[in-house]
């Protein structure tokens, strides 16, 4: 892994990212003067990257926090104001900016995405649903349990997609999910909070082609055949596999193509196995 943490502001945003799985071609934030500060107390962090032949642009965010839930239109030193000021104000970049491009919006943005409309500070996205989609929304209308602030309870960290990702969010192994890491942790919550963070992650896994994990000839089905040319790229006898090859053939979702994968493979081709470890 490594990181990226540049910012003008005492507590910017960062990045980690896998440098042989993702290319970077630009990070750099936006709304960074003065007549801005007080809609972003950090400055939203733009990360420009490839991923197998996928343009895409991440935006970083930490919104304003706290307040009444209650929107005061107009009203600067409201935090609910602030924070859907901070939402137009990113519909407005994207808008211009990025009108075709793969987007993501992401980050604590510390407000509820199922509020009424009078109070919601993102109505401007909801009301753009030809554009725009909370890939998070099944979770923040769903039980508490999956929500990414507990203690609250609320689910306050959201991930919003642009409509050039609609089909990719769609395909059959794109997930979203609040990632519960304290419940891997002795401790619990407790232990996690005072080691780590009082928010949970929320992760979004997005599948660019609809292909079928193990059917590495595209022939929609998972066979021996698969397994050995998987065991052949694993060894270096075979090198001109295309991203769609390499990406059905990491069945057990480690970024490398190993004869491990290949062995998953030929279990699954046998029924002795039903699913693979990435899925």
């Amino acid at each position: 892994f490594s990181g990226y943490y540049e910012s003008l502001w005492f507590a910017g945003l960062a990045y980690i990212y896998k440098p042989d799985v993702i290319e970077i071609n630009d990070i750099y934030e936006i709304y960074t003067t003065y007549e801005y500060w007080n809609v972003f107390p950090r400055s939203p962090m733009v990360m420009d990257l490839n991923f197998m032949g996928e343009n895409i642009f991440v935006i970083n965010n930490h919104f304003k926090c706290c307040g009444d839930e209650i929107l005061d239109f107009g009203n600067e030193e409201d935090e609910e104001y602030r924070r859907y000021m901070a939402s137009d104000l990113l519909k407005e970049y994207v808008d211009t900016n990025l009108p075709n491009e793969n987007v993501v919006i992401l980050g604590d943005l510390n407000d509820i995405l199922t509020d009424v409309e009078a109070n919601n500070v993102f109505q401007m996205f909801l009301d753009d649903a030809e554009n725009y989609l909370f890939a998070d929304m099944e979770i923040a209308e769903g039980g508490s349990s999956n929500w990414s602030y507990p203690w609250w309870p609320s689910h306050i960290d959201h991930i919003l997609i642009t409509n050039e990702l609609f089909d990719e969010f769609e395909n059959e192994n794109s997930d979203v999910q609040t990632i519960k890491i304290d419940e891997y942790l002795d401790g619990g919550f407790d232990e996690y909070y005072e080691n780590i963070s009082d928010h949970r992650p929320v992760a979004l896994k997005i599948q660019f082609t609809n292909i079928i994990y193990g059917d590495v000839n595209g022939d929609e089905n998972v066979s021996s055949y698969d397994a050995a040319l998987t065991l052949q790229y694993s060894a270096g006898l075979i090198s001109d596999w295309t991203n769609d090859q390499i990406f059905a053939a990491d069945v057990d979702g480690n970024s490398e193509i190993q004869a491990y994968d290949a062995s998953l493979i030929l279990q699954y081709s046998a029924g002795i196995i039903d699913e693979f470890p990435v899925e």
